[in-house]
């Protein structure tokens, strides 16, 4: 089945418009997800060193856009 799908250019061509923006969806969300995972853990980590809610704001806004303007 596969061999005669892979045998004509057309389907190749199909299948690679159809699955580049699935594959990148999927990487896009994944990295949000790793993202978030990251930001927990170092929430986490500086709760457990006894900052206060401030400075942990103050730490995770240090590097975003919205820190720099203001």
């Amino acid at each position: 089945m596969w061999d005669k799908i892979l045998q004509n250019p057309q389907s190749i061509v199909i299948i690679m418009v159809f699955s580049i923006p699935i594959v990148s969806i999927v990487a896009y969300y994944w990295h949000e997800v790793l993202k978030n995972r990251s930001d927990n853990e170092l929430k986490k980590s500086m709760l457990e060193r006894g900052m206060s809610a401030q400075e942990i704001e103050q730490v995770i806004n240090a590097g975003t856009k919205k820190a720099r303007k203001g």
